[in-house]
């Protein structure tokens, strides 16, 4: 990240890190706002995303706060509560609010079979990876180059996310399209 706000002539204020049993990001969140931070920026899951907002809650912190899809689900905001509130979210997709058919099924069947609503909108991405890997590896065979080469080789796919003109049609592309 540091490398891509640097490229865009942007210096964070800060850096800060935390250990995965810390549960209070009292010292993390004092640093970031006496640093002047606009915004904090934290990829981070559930776990890890509710400490934080619990801690800018109780030290009354306005800063902005934004993270990644990890959050983007209910378990969050259930966890969270009301330390939730003013947080934004950069996901691809979300599992509540207008959704194609196949997405509205796919979400329909999650909660059918495990009796809960989906907790996670990863899901549905980690869905299409697995139905296009299959694809890629029924038509080119399982060894790490054939899957390559099958990935390159669909020429469409018609995801959860998003219909996808083409896979991979060379290093890095399916980034772009």
């Amino acid at each position: 990240m540091n490398r891509r706000l640097k490229e865009h002539g942007l210096t964070p204020v800060g850096d800060e890190t935390f250990d995965n049993n810390d549960t209070d990001m009292t010292a993390q969140i004092i640093k970031l706002k006496n640093a002047g931070a606009e915004s904090i920026l934290n990829y981070g899951l559930v776990r890890e995303n509710t400490f934080v907002v619990k801690t800018k809650e109780k030290l009354s912190n306005e800063i902005p706060y934004v993270s990644a899809w990890g959050i983007a689900g209910p378990a969050f905001w259930k966890a969270a509560g009301t330390s939730a509130e003013g947080v934004l979210s950069s996901t691809t997709v979300t599992i509540d609010g207008p959704q194609s058919a196949e997405r509205t099924a796919f979400i329909n069947e999650y909660k059918k079979r495990f009796n809960e609503e989906m907790s996670a909108a990863f899901a549905v991405g980690a869905y299409d990876a697995i139905y296009m890997f299959k694809e890629a590896m029924e038509k080119s065979g399982f060894e790490p180059a054939q899957i390559r080469a099958g990935l390159e080789n669909i020429p469409e796919f018609k995801g959860l996310v998003k219909h996808f003109a083409s896979v991979l049609s060379s290093p890095r592309t399916a980034i772009t399209r």
